[in-house]
């Protein structure tokens, strides 16, 4: 299966006889001009779109879509909080690496400003309508790509926070 990172997150979720299925696209701002929450989609589970619109994605899924996405091909899972502790991790070495050049150079340079990010909801509580959890899991993951995005554009105005993220995995 080939992996298309460029389509955007597919966020999924099952409900009695239906698939709901919305689009995310998380590239940085100014990289793409489609809407960060770019489709959605409520399909009967026997629709023949719906591996098309899971297969070789990046998927972030309730435990109840859990089997179908990755039975359907996803390229990966998301775990929420493991992505969220890893953006806070980065922003965190980021400050560490302007705290020690701030120290070493003996300089006052202005500190990067770290955008506050989203913690998630359990947008899947039991009782909630499934489309409405599907749309706070991708309002969700929408911010944290912003957050992510505004993170990126400190560490770029400061060329001093040379950073290896070929290791980051959200």
């Amino acid at each position: 299966m080939e992996t298309h990172p460029a389509l955007g997150v597919a966020v999924v979720d099952t409900a009695a006889d239906d698939v709901i299925i919305w689009h995310v696209e998380v590239a940085p701002c100014g990289i793409t001009t489609v809407n960060r929450l770019s489709g959605a989609w409520v399909l009967p589970n026997s629709d023949t779109r719906i591996p098309s619109l899971v297969a070789g994605r990046t998927v972030l899924s309730s435990s109840r879509a859990r089997g179908l996405v990755i039975r359907l091909g996803a390229a990966s899972l998301i775990e929420p909080v493991a992505s969220l502790s890893a953006v806070r991790a980065v922003q965190e070495d980021l400050q560490a690496a302007f705290d020690s050049e701030s120290v070493s150079r003996r300089t006052h340079r202005r500190s990067p400003t770290w955008p506050v990010l989203p913690n998630p909801t359990g947008p899947w509580t039991p009782g909630r309508r499934e489309v409405v959890g599907v749309l706070a899991a991708s309002r969700w993951l929408a911010d944290l790509a912003i957050g992510w995005t505004k993170t990126e554009r400190q560490r770029i105005l400061r060329p001093y926070l040379k950073v290896d993220f070929r290791s980051f995995r959200g």
